[in-house]
């Protein structure tokens, strides 16, 4: 077990005192999203929740990889109604601003029970896009022929790869947002 809380990666494992081995996970199994099948009896499955230099609020994970606090659940709603119901409870939709991020969301997002995942980033007027916050998106991770103007919003689309959607879409999505 002290091999998992050592690796700033790993965010859960299965460990099996019996056959004394451990798998380290860099993602999360929520009791929505599929978890791993194991043939033999008596594994535990633990998540890493201590070490970093953040400390999260309740409900909350933190990534010792990227110091972040996240969280996943998933809903039916617009990007305009998912970013409001984050805010009210102190947190954001998730930012991917580097390839780090990128593959980090891909990984906590595998087995998602529904394909679409909003992350933050809204076109502007002058064609940038910009994160809630303000900040320019300098990271972009679009799927072939994205951007192609159907919206003003970004989703994790097929392939985890990044689509432009309308923001008032209401779609059953994942969400992935952090404090």
């Amino acid at each position: 077990m002290a091999l998992c809380n050592h690796n700033n990666q790993c965010l859960s494992f299965f460990y099996n005192q019996d056959l004394r081995k451990c798998v380290l996970h860099r993602k999360l199994f929520y009791s929505f999203f599929a978890a791993p099948e194991t043939v033999q009896q008596g594994w535990k499955y633990y998540s890493t929740q201590d070490g970093g230099t953040k400390i999260c609020s309740h409900g909350y994970t933190h990534s010792r990889y990227l110091e972040f606090c996240f969280n996943v659940g998933y809903v039916y709603a617009s990007i305009v109604s998912a970013k409001a119901a984050c805010r009210s409870i102190g947190g954001q939709l998730s930012a991917i601003h580097s390839p780090e991020k990128q593959d980090f969301m891909e990984h906590i997002m595998d087995g998602r029970p529904y394909a679409p995942v909003y992350i933050d980033g809204e076109k502007q007027p002058d064609n940038t896009w910009r994160q809630e916050d303000g900040s320019l998106l300098t990271y972009f991770n679009w799927y072939p022929n994205e951007p192609n103007g159907d919206g003003n919003c970004i989703q994790l689309c097929t392939g985890d790869m990044w689509c432009d959607v309308r923001c008032d879409l209401i779609q059953r999505v994942t969400l992935s947002f952090e404090e």
